[in-house]
């Protein structure tokens, strides 16, 4: 036999030993592969180790999601060589159930944002963060300000630096993790649950990041669309297929 075949072979019984040894760690665990990381259970308990129940006397609630160009759930390792390579750019958005700000009906509207910064957001090399504000069309022009009161009591220093306000048709629906954000042909954001043999790389996960707006509780997903197709930030991004998004509720 020759010296190249034999050194394909022992390859090949490497990557069989590897597979086999993931499928064993499974069937002792009791785990489907399948199984998700992150999933509903009694009372709600989230991962990042919250209950997600609204705030007591609470004047509005809803729910929120984000995605970003970086993971979010992830191991030191990966985390670590991401920071301040990527990890700037991001979408975030908010479902108003019910409820009212500065005096303002705001049920049933909706407000997204893209998020720009110099560094990895959340991080020290953060730097200056840039935003445009897309308001629900819908909205009157009194609830379009309460809307971005709301946003920028929500999300803080993310809607410090607004560089534009724009109306839009915003579509947004949510089953458990699975989430759809739209402004169309502008942004889009679409998650899904983690699993743990195609979204665990390295066995040490963990939520690295807080998120970047407040909120009750909060899920970490995989984004299977992130884009932002906008104008006004210099920037555009694609970034599918990553551990990058969060799903939660908030309330004021």
């Amino acid at each position: 036999m020759s010296t190249t075949l034999s050194g394909k072979l022992h390859g090949l019984a490497r990557i069989s030993l590897s597979v086999c040894s993931i499928a064993a760690f499974f069937l002792a665990s009791g785990v489907r592969a399948d199984t998700p990381v992150c999933h509903t259970s009694a009372g709600d308990v989230c991962h990042d180790g919250k209950v997600g129940v609204p705030k007591k006397d609470a004047v509005v609630l809803g729910e929120y999601v984000e995605a970003r160009t970086c993971d979010v759930w992830t191991g030191p390792c990966f985390s670590n060589a991401e920071l301040n390579t990527t990890g700037e750019f991001a979408v975030l958005g908010w479902s108003v159930a019910k409820g009212s700000w500065l005096g303002q009906d705001l049920a049933g509207l909706k407000l997204t944002a893209a998020v720009r910064a110099e560094g990895t957001l959340m991080s020290r090399g953060e730097g200056a963060v840039k935003t445009i504000v897309f308001v629900d069309r819908r909205a009157t022009d009194e609830q379009a300000r309460a809307l971005i009161a709301l946003g920028k009591k929500l999300a803080g220093k993310y809607f410090t630096n607004v560089l534009d306000v724009r109306r839009a048709d915003i579509s947004y629906t949510r089953d458990d993790v699975e989430v759809t954000l739209e402004v169309k042909d502008t942004l889009k954001v679409k998650t899904t649950a983690l699993s743990r043999l195609g979204d665990a790389h390295c066995g040490n996960e963990e939520v690295a990041y807080p998120s970047l707006a407040s909120t009750d509780a909060f899920r970490c997903a995989k984004t299977i669309v992130h884009y932002y197709r906008g104008k006004g930030l210099n920037a555009r991004w694609s970034d599918p297929f990553k551990r990058s998004a969060m799903v939660g509720t908030f309330s004021l």
